[in-house]
């Protein structure tokens, strides 16, 4: 693994290894994506977790990385909450995950 950039995923780091979502990937990789936002209501389901784009569209929650077939994947990226506030707006105290597929 490249291991040079905690919060990117790129063909290099998963080379020779085999997941079979991009959620099993990341969960592996990157764990840290995956918690939620510190101090953040949960009142309702997934508040705190990252919101999901795949190809630059928003999905939803982390449920949906499981629905995301790995070797489909090209790049992951993860957003820190202030800079996908800044990019996509509010609704992003948990960040932001965006997948880039190779299709």
């Amino acid at each position: 693994m490249s291991g040079t950039d905690s919060n990117r995923l790129v063909a290099i780091d998963v080379q020779g290894v085999q997941f079979r979502s991009a959620y099993e990937m990341i969960r592996a990789l990157r764990p840290h994506w995956l918690r939620p936002a510190a101090g953040v209501s949960v009142s309702r389901p997934g508040a705190g977790e990252p919101v999901v784009y795949v190809d630059g569209v928003e999905l939803g929650r982390l449920s949906v990385l499981t629905e995301v077939m790995a070797s489909d994947v090209l790049e992951a990226e993860y957003m820190n909450a202030s800079r996908a506030t800044a990019e996509f707006g509010m609704d992003h105290a948990g960040g932001a995950i965006l997948i880039r597929t190779k299709r």
